[in-house]
């Protein structure tokens, strides 16, 4: 797509390798997109870049609790099959979330 706070997330996961291979020029690419849609916006009426106050921790938290929660799904199912260690997992783990409230 063409939003700016994308580009600059690939950018950073291409550049420093997490979850896709390492690759430099791939992520000059994506910083170029950005430099690009930021030069536009200027262009057009000397408004400012608009990057709806998204920083990349911010993104990179998100995407770390969406993994969290992509695994407990696995270790949910996985208990629903059987597995003592995943039930054991899941059991704690709602234990936790019912003290912390």
């Amino acid at each position: 797509g063409n939003h700016p706070v994308c580009h600059l997330a690939l950018a950073y996961r291409k550049q420093q390798g997490v979850g896709v291979a390492q690759s430099c020029k791939q992520a000059v690419a994506h910083y170029r997109i950005v430099a690009a849609m930021g030069l536009s916006f200027q262009h057009m009426d000397g408004a400012s870049f608009p990057m709806n106050d998204v920083r990349l921790n911010q993104f990179m938290e998100v995407r770390a609790q969406q993994h969290k929660d992509d695994i407990m799904e696995q270790k949910q199912e996985q208990a629903r099959r059987g597995d003592p260690v995943a039930a054991v997992v899941v059991g704690s783990h709602v234990y936790r979330e019912e003290r912390d409230l």
